[in-house]
């Protein structure tokens, strides 16, 4: 079986499908790959790079409530 989902989202879906005895093979889609803008250093933030950090934060919470409330 293949699980089919947003590369943010596939440590968190994957683990699911685990708890559940489901051993799927992960298939990530959607990579996001940083561009760099400009003559700005990677450090600067940016609205782009705020983005991505908030998503992240986003998957990061949704992992820990998961584990939490024991579905991982």
């Amino acid at each position: 079986m293949l699980l089919v989902t947003s590369a943010a989202h596939m440590r968190r879906a994957l683990a699911t499908f685990r708890k559940q005895g489901i051993n799927p093979i992960p298939v990530a889609t959607d990579y996001e790959v940083p561009e760099h803008v400009g003559p700005l250093p990677a450090w600067v933030p940016t609205w782009q790079r705020l983005g991505r950090a908030n998503r992240a934060i986003h998957e990061w919470f949704g992992y820990w409530q998961y584990a939490l409330r024991d579905k991982l």
